[in-house]
């Protein structure tokens, strides 16, 4: 499929990774999703010729220190060529949304601060969107923070 897609004249493809920890991508009922079918995906993309961007997520119920792990693992493939992070946001009629205790957290109300980590303007500012029981909101704004830093460090990610 790729190389046909290639073949079409398709440069680039988005791989909606989100996360590359199996917990959260079992806990946001991601179906036949996993990392090994992402690994496999972004994979045959680059080996078709694509350039492959990794749309990943911070701020999600699921993720800890063994995430951020996974995910920097993830995005320093040689199979990734750019990132885009965005901020998990809970969208109304969304299980979550409507269900949150049913996933140990809590929905913030806080103004709207945008899904995409970097703007026309640079990067704007991130607070995270649902709490986790067991977390304070200091450590989850800890936790964001190291998880955008770790993909600023692969230096693919796209900033505008």
């Amino acid at each position: 499929m790729f190389e046909d897609m290639r073949a079409a004249g398709c440069e680039e493809i988005s791989l909606g990774v989100e996360s590359f920890d199996e917990r959260v991508l079992e806990g946001l009922n991601c179906g036949k999703c996993n990392s090994r079918t992402i690994l496999e995906a972004a994979k045959n993309a680059k080996l078709s010729g694509l350039t492959v961007r990794a749309l990943m997520m911070c701020g999600l119920p699921f993720e800890d220190e063994r995430t951020l792990a996974l995910d920097t693992q993830f995005m320093e493939s040689p199979y990734v060529d750019c990132v885009a992070m965005t901020v998990f946001t809970p969208l109304p009629g969304s299980d979550i949304y409507e269900n949150p205790e049913k996933y140990g957290c809590t929905l913030r109300e806080i103004p709207d601060t945008g899904l995409c980590l970097y703007g026309p303007n640079g990067r704007n500012p991130v607070e995270p969107k649902i709490l986790r029981s067991d977390l304070s909101l200091d450590a989850h704004r800890t936790l964001m923070e190291r998880m955008i830093s770790a993909a600023e460090q692969t230096k693919k990610v796209g900033k505008g």
